[in-house]
């Protein structure tokens, strides 16, 4: 994925399988079904396709402004209660694919408090921790979550107080597969 520094780039030999398997598919090659799951051979074929989608939306979104973001029209500021001023982390974002995800935002761009505050104005929030709210906003950017046992609990909480119904939907699933019930008190938080 070419992803605003969040993910390793797929090797030539991916993209070109993956994109040779997706012409395939709209070309209506291929002789398999396709109805739903169906459509494609395997679920390796399914992700590979999959991803390849996710990677064009990740350039799109550099085009939107890349490292830089110039089309952002607002800084998120995360912190925690422990964190220094120093420490804070600084997120563009794009209050239309933010509002597009979660309800709580888009209640809070469409304030009259912040109507009146100006584009590339900031926000700060108070959070557990700023490596999963990155990876928090991340994935409403790219909606492939990348969960680990370590921050399954922590996006999950994220999920439910900012309402992104696909993103608790994958923390659940993530957790019932990959954590026996000895694990959870080690995890939780």
């Amino acid at each position: 994925l070419h992803e605003l520094e969040c993910c390793e780039e797929p090797s030539k030999d991916f993209e070109s399988r993956a994109y040779t398997l997706l012409a395939r598919r709209l070309r209506g090659g291929g002789g398999t079904a396709k109805v739903g799951q169906e459509y494609f051979r395997s679920e390796k074929e399914r992700r590979e396709v999959i991803l390849v989608g996710a990677s064009a939306l990740a350039e799109a979104i550099q085009w939107m402004g890349g490292g830089s973001a110039p089309f952002a029209d607002v800084v998120l500021v995360a912190k925690t209660e422990k964190t220094n001023d120093d420490e804070e982390v600084r997120i563009l974002a794009h209050r239309a694919i933010l509002s597009a995800w979660s309800i709580p935002f888009r209640t809070m761009f469409q304030s009259e408090r912040f109507q009146a505050i100006k584009t590339g104005s900031e926000v700060h929030l108070l959070v557990d921790d700023t490596g999963i709210f990155r990876e928090f906003v991340r994935f409403m950017y790219i909606p492939l979550a990348r969960l680990r046992k370590e921050n399954a609990f922590g996006l999950l909480k994220l999920a439910s107080v900012w309402e992104v119904k696909e993103l608790e939907t994958q923390c659940v699933l993530f957790i019932r597969r990959s954590m026996t019930v000895a694990e959870l008190p080690k995890v939780w938080n």
